[in-house]
């Protein structure tokens, strides 16, 4: 399925696969996006989905973007305030000039990556073993200024393939 809206709205009440959606100016609410072939490029647009399970998102300028829940995502952000309710397995996330919040991740996720610049992120971390590492450039980690943090967090014992990876510039990072 194809889209492009410009100043309207778009709704869809079931989930929708292998969409390709260009908006602007508009409003995107969805229960559902999947399919690896998922593309959405929004700008100046409220998006809220329920079930985010695999595909692309593009955000420029977007006041709010509201994520429930998230299987896998690629997120590229320009000037954008997202805001991920939980996140149940992968993202790569690269956001500048925006907010950026993770409320809950899911203790049988595989990775998250995220890429800052010019930014605040609020990441609540999950309570199973994983390997955190922040590179900083000019940034904050928890309202300390620092270059390097490596954290290995092992409730569990052992180690894990579970990683979270935060390269940021000029950005506030809260972890938690």
């Amino acid at each position: 399925l194809k889209v492009n809206v410009r100043h309207g709205e778009l709704k869809f009440a079931n989930v929708v696969y292998d969409l390709k959606a260009d908006l602007s100016h508009s409003k995107f609410v969805a229960i559902g996006v999947d399919g690896s072939s998922t593309s959405i490029d929004a700008s100046y647009t409220v998006v809220i989905v329920d079930d985010w399970n695999e595909g692309e998102l593009k955000l420029n300028y977007v006041e709010v973007a509201e994520l429930a829940s998230v299987e896998t995502l690629i997120l590229t952000a320009n000037s954008s305030n997202i805001h991920i309710e939980d996140l149940k397995s992968d993202a790569l996330i690269d956001g500048s000039f925006g907010k950026l919040s993770v409320k809950s991740i899911d203790d049988l996720f595989n990775s998250l990556n995220v890429i800052l610049e010019n930014s605040d992120a609020v990441i609540n971390l999950p309570n199973t073993d994983y390997d955190l590492l922040f590179n900083g450039n000019r940034s904050k980690f928890n309202n300390e200024s620092t270059t390097k943090k490596l954290i290995k967090n092992y409730p569990e014992g052992g180690s894990s393939d579970r990683t979270i990876v935060v390269n940021a510039k000029y950005s506030n990072v809260v972890m938690q």
